[in-house]
């Protein structure tokens, strides 16, 4: 029987179809559970540090995920992020050879392992009807009790996952006892009545972070000791400076070999008050540490642009650092891409006798500086004009010193008091070696600068996403300070999960404008922050002028923000059709081409048969 060319063609395609079909299948069945890692950091692989911990888990540990069916239809990136999860904790199980194993629950309205989720205190959200209630979170336990609640899984926080499950696997599997943590910080948001906008019982996001592994200890500015059972203490200096006392216990903390996280400041932004202790930069300088409160650093090279009435003026107080200009040899601050600064201190370090000090992190050559006077000016520009110039060096904004110290008092401030004899003895040098960790801005622990807070109503932890790397370098500070190594080897990167190619061109579209766009956002959120805090001051205590412009200039600012969004989304939408298109014609014109050269090889086949040599014929 002859056959026609349609015939031959619906051959070809049908053929086609069942080897791609059967490719799948096969692929399907020999490599289940084993992926092809070819990304250049091996971002569909575990990491070797992840990879040892988890042979290394003696205690039995379950992860078990909860996620609403309804989510597949109703959120399907999220539902693609649940798919992300699974194949995590797929190599997590192979890799601890069973002892973390995992399993998944998908509740439906009102049935049982709905109703387990809600006693978990899992996070519940609508679906798209507004109706039904959908999970999206995880239990983590060990066999003898012990457990660990993810509320909820923030798409947005999807760098950090496999971080977080290390930090809790960790924490389940030495049935770790958390290292007492002290932080002294009046001015932290736990509820202050000299700055209404915060509501009571808030914290900043760090310190609900550290919260998860470590126990925080509050400790009063007015002690004069502190406690030998504290691990590691974090100063946030207060726009009123320290006491004597205060100042005392600082010097004999360090001197017994006491980890010390201080962050000072002359211009903290979020109080607009200036800051000048002068017995405490003598303690600063007595440990070898120099800074100079009427001095405000700025860099050209890596300032933020902001926007001031409406303007959008590159403002040099402003710094965001990159890895460039971030030490990325020290377990600190390895790997961080990026530290926000808000109208930050130069530090500057005097060699000491048994000292070792490592700038982290600090400016560009294009350093220089404005008065801190004027720095507190609502009128930005007139900041600007009161900028200099430096001479030609970096500013170093964050330093570690670790070794011996000598005090600097001359002996126990309280000599002469009945409570002198409860105090530990005095010292007048290091009994055991400390670590000084001094950052020279304290707006750099505050939410807005390095964090969004969006998600983390009910979700406190895992709920954080960075923009920056500023809690990074906290965590990792106490994680060092503190002992605790094997936290230091689990540093977030980017995880990698089925998006569609609409999505994945979006992503690449946008990438030009990543930073214009992030920077954007950070400014609409900081700007709603002001008129938030500005309206509820307003409505207790009214305001004064300078505030009253500070309100019309942040509602100015988020117009103008909002219309830069808009148009950011607009060449975004504009260059993603362009590639959508560009690749339906090349994937056209490729099906095109592999279909004419299929036929091209039939038709040369069968030519080269017709007319093969007689004799071949003769002798079949």
């Amino acid at each position: 029987m002859k056959l026609t060319k349609t015939s031959v063609l619906l051959i070809l395609a049908l053929l086609l179809s069942a080897s791609f079909v059967l490719l799948n299948f096969g692929s399907s069945i020999l490599f289940a559970g084993h992926i092809a890692d070819f990304t250049a950091d091996k971002r569909l692989s575990l990491r070797p540090e992840t990879e040892k911990m988890l042979s290394e888990i003696k205690t039995p540990l379950t992860v078990r995920l909860y996620v609403s069916a309804g989510v597949e239809k109703d959120y399907p990136q999220t539902w693609q992020f649940s798919r992300a999860i699974i194949r995590l904790l797929e190599q997590y199980q192979n890799a601890s050879n069973g002892a973390v194993s995992y399993d998944v629950k998908y509740p439906e309205p009102f049935d049982e392992v709905s109703r387990e989720a809600e006693m978990l205190g899992l996070k519940s959200f609508y679906g798209t009807d507004g109706k039904n209630v959908m999970y999206f979170g995880a239990l983590v336990m060990a066999d003898r009790g012990d457990s660990y609640v993810i509320p909820s899984f923030v798409e947005l926080r999807r760098n950090y996952l496999e971080s977080d499950l290390n930090r809790i696997l960790l924490n389940l599997n030495e049935d770790r006892r958390p290292p007492k943590i002290g932080v002294i910080a009046p001015e932290q948001q736990i509820g202050n009545p000299r700055l209404p906008f915060i509501k009571p019982g808030e914290r900043w996001n760090f310190l609900n972070q550290l919260t998860n592994d470590y126990q925080l200890v509050p400790i009063s500015p007015q002690a004069v000791q502190i406690g030998a059972d504290i691990n590691t203490l974090i100063v946030v200096m207060p726009s009123y400076g320290l006491p004597p006392l205060g100042l005392y216990a600082l010097d004999q903390f360090v001197l017994r070999g006491g980890n010390l996280i201080l962050l000072v400041d002359s211009l903290n932004e979020h109080t607009n008050k200036i800051t000048d202790d002068k017995t405490f930069k003598k303690l600063l300088e007595n440990w070898g540490i120099y800074i100079n409160p009427q001095q405000i650093a700025g860099d050209k090279n890596n300032a933020e642009e902001a926007l001031f009435d409406g303007q959008a003026l590159l403002y040099y107080p402003w710094i965001n650092l990159p890895a460039a200009n971030i030490e990325q040899q020290h377990l600190i601050s390895r790997g961080l891409n990026s530290l926000i600064f808000r109208s930050p201190l130069a530090v500057n370090i005097a060699e000491r006798d048994g000292v070792r000090a490592t700038p982290l992190a600090g400016t560009s050559d294009a350093a220089g500086y404005v008065p801190a006077k004027f720095a507190v000016l609502p009128d930005k520009a007139a900041v600007l004009r009161n900028y200099r110039e430096g001479n030609g060096m970096p500013a170093n904004l964050v330093w570690l010193l670790e070794g011996n110290f000598k005090s600097f008092f001359t002996g126990n401030v309280m000599e002469g008091t009945p409570y002198a004899k409860q105090m530990l003895e005095y010292l007048p040098e290091s009994l055991n070696p400390g670590k000084i960790l001094i950052i020279g801005d304290t707006d750099f622990i505050y939410d807005d600068i390095w964090s969004d807070a969006e998600y983390t109503a009910g979700n406190p932890v895992w709920g954080i996403v960075p923009w920056a790397d500023n809690g990074d370098l906290l965590l990792r500070a106490v994680d060092y300070m503190s002992g605790s190594h094997d936290y230091l080897q689990n540093a977030h990167r980017p995880l990698l999960w089925d998006i569609s190619l609409r999505t994945l061109f979006r992503n690449e579209a946008g990438q030009p404008l990543a930073d214009a766009y992030n920077n954007t956002i950070r400014r609409l959120k900081q700007n709603t922050l002001t008129v938030e805090r500005l309206q509820a001051e307003e409505k207790i205590s009214g305001l004064t002028l300078d505030e009253m412009q500070q309100l019309d200039n942040a509602r100015k600012n988020i117009a103008a923000g909002e219309d830069k969004i808009r148009e950011f989304n607009y060449k975004i939408e504009q260059e993603t059709s362009r590639r959508v298109l560009w690749f339906i014609f090349a994937a056209s014109a490729l099906s095109l081409l592999t279909v004419l050269g299929v036929l091209f090889g039939v038709r040369l086949s069968r030519s080269r048969r017709r007319y093969r040599n007689p004799l071949e014929e003769n002798h079949e």
